[in-house]
Parts: C-alpha cells; structure tokens; sequence
C-alpha cells in the first residue's frame, strides 16, 4: 500500500510542475498581450482634425463655413474614372519658379479642406475617400482603390455603419457638414485604427505559433514578445492602414503552412515512421487549404502582400517530398520513375488548386478588380498606374542599403542582426520547417529592395512581415541558446535582455512620439505658435511662407493661409534666394532631427528620431527678415 501511495506521489510531482509552468506561460502570454493592447491605446488620437486649429488657421477673422470650403474645393471628388488616391487638382510645377498657392479663394479652401478632414499621416485620409465614393443607395460599392484591399476597406465601412447605430458616431453628414465638424470626422481615424491593431493581436498570436512550432513554447513567447515592442508595429498599430493587418495574415499563413506540414516534416527530418505521420492527415489538409485562404486573403488586404504566394508552391513541394519519403524505395527503377511522375502531377495539381484558392479568396474581398476589368479600365489604370509611378524598380544596390536601415529601425539592430542568424541557424537544423518561415520573408524582402532606393523613411511599413520573421528567427536562435548548458547558456542570457531593451527602447520612442502628438506639445502645435508669435512681431501680421510641399496638416503647421503669401519652392536654396520685403519665413518636416541645419533664425520641433512614423514630426522652421538674402 505504501509502495502504491509512493509511485503515485512520483506521479504527481510532474503534473505539478508542468501545471506551474502552464500557468507561468499563459501568465506571461497575458502580459504580453496587455502590453500590446496598452501600447495600441495610448496615443491612438494622435494627429486628428480639430477645430482646436481654428486660432491658428483663421486668426481674429471669420472661421470658414464648411459649404463655403466644399462649394469652392470640393469638387471633382468620387469621379468615376480616377482612382480614390489620385490627387483631384495637381500642381503643375514649373520651371524653377516658385508658386503661388493661396492667389484665390479656391485655392486658399482647398487648403483649408486639407486641415479640416485630413490627418497627420497622409495616407489615412484615402480610405475614407474611397469608402465616400461609393454609392451603397445605387448598389455600388467600388472603392476605385485596390492596393489597399476589399477585406480593409469594407469592414472599416462595416464597422463606421455599426459606430453610427450605436450613436457612437454621426456617420450620416456629407463633407460640408464634416467641414463644420473636424472633430466628429476625427472619430472614423479612430474606428480605422482600432481595426487596424486588432490585427495586430492576429499577428502577436500567429508569432507565438510559429515560435512555438519551430522552437518550442519560449521561443513562441519570445517571438511575441518581439512582435509587440518592435517599432514597426508600435508604428503601425497606430495608423489607420492595412500593412499591419497584411502582414499579420502573412505570418498566419507560414503558422498554418507548418501545420499543413506537421507530419511530411517529421518524416522528411526521420522523426517518424511514415505510418504514424498518415495519422491527422485530414486535419492537415485543412491547415493546408486555410493557409491557402490566408495567403489570398493577405493579398485583399494590401496588395503589396503578394509574395506570401510563394508559399503555395513552397508547401506543396514539401509535402510531395514527404509524400515520397512514404512510399519507400523500390529496386524497380521504372516503378520509382512512375512513382515520382505520380508524386510531380500531383504537385502541380496541388498548386494550381492552391493557387485558384488563393485568388477566389482575393477576388471574393475585391470583385471590382474583375468587374472594372471588363467595365471600367480607365479607374483601374488611373489607380494601379499610380502606384506603379511612385514604386519602379531601379538601382538595387542603393535599394538594398536603403532597405538594411529601415529594417534596423523598424525591427532594431538587435532584432535584424540576430534575426539573420536564427534564420541561417533554422535552415540548418530544421530545414523545411525552417524554409516555409525564410523563404518568403526573402522574397518579399527581395521585393522591397528591388523599389527601396531613395524611398522616404515612412517606406519602412512595407517591411513589417519581414520584420516579424527577423523577430521569429531571433528568439528561435535566443532559446536555443538559453537551452544550454555553460557559456552558450549565459551567452544567451546576454543577448536575451540585450535584444529586448533595445526593441523596448525602440518601440517606446514610437509610442512616446504618439502620445505627445496627441496634446498640445507635439511639433506642429510648437511650430504653429511660433509662426504666430513671428507674425505678431511683423506688424501688419503678414509674412512670406516658403514651402516645398503643399500645405497639408501632415508636413505644415496649420496657420493663417489666407493672412500670408504662400509659396511653394523647389528647394531650400531658391527660398533662400528669394528676396521678400518682409519677414520670410521656410518650414519643412525630416526624418532625422528636429532641425537640419544650424541656420540664424531656425527653429526645430519634435522629440526623438522615429522616421517611420508622423507622429511628432521632426520640423524645422527658418525665420529670414525682410530684405536679407
């Protein structure tokens, strides 16, 4: 009796320990996810239109009535044959001389238009757009937008109708109306955002299964735990876009590829007898067509997602060669040839079933890619031929430095460097697992730099699937490390806590620029009063304002563009050259620093150095007296 009660406590102590340690993972999963939702809602107002800029933008005069700004600006918005992100009026530069930008009342409201429905980020504002320009009353539901997909577009729509049942929003006003009230059009920002970071947690979570699959379950937390202080995603969970969300259903789709994968991997690795790995094949199957699914739907989302379809071709490779392994060797070299002709039709059948999948899921989240494709081309040239303008492949070599960097600061240096590693390290000890991760995170950095030369810091976005597999790899190799025993395990330890407080350091950066965006202390808001002292000092209020982009909230303080001459420049130096009667003034936003030379009379604005994002700016403002060269 006493025997039995002995091997039963020995029974016990493990479950004991393994419950312990149960807990401590989901505690520490909880944590991690806490510090992503927390870092998701702090600052997610940042940059918003407001009528808290009416000071600055009209002074003591007459505040503009939103029909007066739409009647004069408006128009030509939601034309059938231009794509949601065309610009309704370019300025035709030209040559070298500068422009004049508030000559006429019209132009002066299209500006005013810009501050009063735009953000921060220039991007955001073309969702709404291209959710505007629909029609629902005459069926008619074609944003004229397709690189940012159906499956953003359209549940950002659906959630914005369900804001307004819930009174939550006034989702029933037109632009004019909206024109009066900035601040309730502010709230769509909001809605756009949220969906955006929910994805993220998609993301979190599709990390921790990779992770976990390839390395075991602290190198799953360890991974998701890089994904959630990375800048790149602090950034992007914080804006209204669909890169985010792309990349998250990326890395669910390397999750289930794994998954679709289990039992040709472990017999491609001779972990098991080809009999046991037959077993759960149907659930592998579904694993392989919900990848399929996932791979289509990352391409709805953002079509810059495109290379995860490698992974079709990839994961059915694999599963062929597993497949192979399974049926043995035979003496017979005409049945092995036969055999292996069976196993490649199947293979190409495999991909091309995979394949249509993958473009039903894409086609069902944009139907109006192929419906324009035969109705209405001209909308669908005006939208891809702008894309294709500002994204050509040149210059390589520039390309792939430009890309290092952003991928030092969207993952950090720490993430990258030792991302590389793990990658090499997975390739060699797990192979095909390894390869389902690191092939596609290649090709679509591969992608990235083919378009990467000379492209602004904001370019980084692109890179957050590749990130997150950095990411993944790093804390695959980190565990291993910490697995060990002696030096390799202490080694670990180091570059452990080392990787983590840079990454946290990074993302904090972010999300502090993001919170002080929000209040009153955020480099526009710094940069306008300064503006307004100048003017004050000026006499008259009038000043000469030099500009190298049109004014938008997003690369100019707001100020009162019908009080001063505003002019846009083709540089620096030909403001500089310029000759005014009065005190000129230039302004201009940079990635790096908050003022870009040591100048008499400049001024910067902005708190640390995170280029990917707006929030906060970095903006410098040089002040010229009347008559100085």
């Amino acid at each position: 009796m006493s025997r039995e009660h002995e091997r039963s406590s020995q029974l016990e102590a493990p479950r004991s320990a393994f419950a312990l340690r149960a807990d401590l993972r989901t505690l520490a999963l909880l944590l991690i996810v806490g510090v992503y939702v927390a870092s998701c809602v702090l600052g997610i107002r940042w940059g918003l239109p407001s009528r808290a800029q009416d000071a600055a933008l009209f002074g003591d005069g007459p505040v503009w009535r939103g029909e007066d700004i739409y009647r004069l600006a408006g128009r030509g918005w939601g034309a059938a044959d231009r794509g949601a992100d065309v610009d309704v009026d370019p300025i035709v530069r030209g040559m070298g001389e500068p422009i004049l930008l508030n000559e006429s009342a019209a132009d002066i409201a299209r500006i005013y238009l810009r501050y009063r429905l735009y953000s921060h980020q220039p991007d955001e504002m073309i969702v709404f757009r291209a959710l505007g320009g629909m029609k629902p009353s005459e069926r008619d539901f074609d944003p004229k937008l397709y690189q940012y997909g159906g499956l953003f577009l359209y549940p950002v729509g659906g959630l914005l109708k369900w804001c307004g049942r819930m009174n939550l929003i006034d989702v029933g006003g037109d632009i004019a109306s909206y024109l009066d009230r900035p601040d309730e059009f502010g709230k769509f920002y909001v809605v756009s955002r949220a969906y955006s970071a929910a994805w993220g947690l998609v993301g979190l979570l599709a990390a921790l299964a990779i992770g976990r699959r390839l390395s075991g379950t602290g190198a799953g937390l360890l991974a998701a735990a890089f994904f959630t202080l990375m800048p790149v995603v602090v950034c992007m969970s914080h804006e209204g876009k669909p890169h985010l969300p792309g990349a998250a259903l990326m890395l669910a789709s390397v999750a289930l590829a794994l998954r679709s994968l289990g039992g040709a991997i472990e017999v491609l690795e001779a972990r098991v007898e080809p009999e046991v790995a037959a077993v759960g094949q149907r659930r592998q199957r579904r694993a392989w067509w919900g990848m399929c699914v996932t791979c289509g739907a990352s391409v709805g989302m953002v079509l810059s997602s495109a290379p995860i379809i490698v992974l079709i071709p990839l994961t059915a490779w694999l599963m062929r060669r597993g497949e192979t392994r399974e049926t043995g060797t035979s003496s017979d070299a005409a049945s092995a040839s036969s055999r292996s002709g069976a196993s490649t039709v199947r293979w190409m059948l495999r991909v091309a079933a995979g394949a249509g999948c993958a473009a039903g899921t894409y086609l069902a989240t944009n139907p109006y890619v192929a419906i324009n494709a035969v109705r209405n081309r001209d909308v669908l040239r005006s939208n891809f031929g702008n894309s294709l303008d500002m994204y050509e492949v040149s210059r390589v070599f520039e390309g792939l430095v430009r890309v290092g960097e952003l991928t030092a600061e969207g993952a950090t240096a720490g993430v990258a460097l030792t991302g590389l590693a793990g990658w090499a390290w997975l390739l060699r000890r797990h192979g095909a697992a390894g390869a389902v991760l690191v092939v596609p995170a290649a090709v679509f950095l591969l992608q990235f730099v083919m378009i990467g030369a000379g492209k602004p810091a904001e370019y980084g976005r692109f890179g957050v699937f590749a990130d997150a597999a950095l990411a993944i790899g790093a804390a695959c190799l980190l565990s291993e490390l910490l697995r060990r025993s002696g030096w390799r395990r202490k080694a670990g330890a180091v570059m452990t806590a080392a990787v983590a407080l840079l990454t946290a350091r990074g993302g904090y950066a972010y999300l502090r620029n993001f919170v002080t965006d929000e209040g009153p202390e955020g480099s526009r808001a710094q940069a306008a009063r300064r503006i307004a002292e100048e003017a004050s000092e000026a006499g008259r209020g009038y000043l000469d304002v030099g500009v190298g982009r049109e004014p938008a909230p997003y690369c100019c303080p707001p100020m009162n563009f019908s009080a001063h001459r505003l002019r846009l420049f083709p540089s620096k130096e030909a403001w500089r050259a310029s000759g005014s009667k009065t005190t000129k003034i230039w302004i201009e936003t940079s990635d790096t620093g908050a003022f870009s030379e040591e100048a008499e009379g400049g001024y910067g604005f902005g708190g640390d150095e995170t280029p990917i994002s707006w929030a906060n700016k970095p903006m410098t403002v040089i002040v010229v007296s009347g008559d100085s060269p």
